[in-house]
């Protein structure tokens, strides 16, 4: 597995971080976590092209993760004319999130659908287990709004687990436990305190009682950025209990080993 952070950032503008999106490769199965803005033209700097992505798993349905879905799909028409191929992507997330998207789907799709430049959108249920070639993905709804849904992806004895947004809860304890990496969100300094989102003291209680061997932070409002020195003191404490913390960065590519 080889993950891609094509954007590490939030709804908000900053010169440093895209809005949330994530290549996730397996076995040579290029699989889209979120769709934020600006994630088409990250893809410009990676080696990968819109076509290469099979699979698109989206958390929730907030305009920072999702608001690019449909441009991807008006895109990947130029690379359907281009090179005369066809194209069927697959997205999943949950009931709520799918009838949320077919109905902005109806609006767009003069413009996005044709015969060879196809889209199907998969509802998953909460604890929902899906076979693909060589790997699954688990899914369970996690505390950030309706129908948030976070992705574990299993290849052998590894696991990927995604978050998405989310705030500490029962769930994501109980998810994280003892994988190998987690890619989850590290929005502001712990002194906000937003129930449905993530900062570092939150991730301290988590790491404490998940012992997860790997978290990727992710998901940086521009206020986390200026309190770089709180997330270093979560990456010396996670160390002293045996946890890897791994700071994001746009375009980082990292190895699940």
């Amino acid at each position: 597995m080889r993950l891609t952070i094509l954007g590490s950032g939030t709804s908000v503008a900053s010169k440093i971080r895209k809005s949330p999106g994530y290549l996730l490769e397996i076995n040579g199965t290029l699989n889209l976590l979120d769709c934020g803005p600006g994630i088409i033209h990250q893809l410009a700097h990676t080696q990968y092209i819109i076509q290469d992505i099979s699979n698109i798993f989206i958390s929730h349905v907030h305009l920072d993760h999702v608001n690019e879905l449909f441009m991807l799909f008006f895109s990947n028409r130029y690379h359907v004319l281009k090179n005369k191929t066809k194209k069927t992507f697959k997205v999943f997330s949950s009931e709520y999130n799918i009838k949320f998207l077919l109905n902005v789907e109806k609006f767009y799709r003069k413009w996005i659908y044709d015969p060879v430049n196809k889209y199907i959108f998969v509802p998953l249920e909460n604890m929902y287990t899906v076979d693909f070639e060589g790997f699954k993905v688990v899914t369970l709804s996690t505390y950030h709004t309706e129908g948030s849904l976070m992705f574990k992806f299993i290849l052998g004895n590894k696991v990927f687990l995604y978050a998405g947004d989310t705030g500490l809860c029962q769930n994501l304890i109980d998810f994280s436990q003892n994988v190998d990496y987690l890619l989850i969100e590290c929005s502001l300094p712990s002194e906000h305190k937003i129930d449905t989102h993530m900062d570092p003291g939150k991730l301290f209680q988590l790491i404490e009682r998940s012992s997860p061997k790997n978290v990727i932070l992710t998901h940086f409002y521009p206020e986390m950025d200026e309190h770089i020195e709180e997330i270093e003191q979560l990456r010396l404490k996670a160390r002293n209990v045996g946890t890897n913390v791994i700071i994001s960065k746009d375009l980082m590519k990292v190895d699940i080993l």
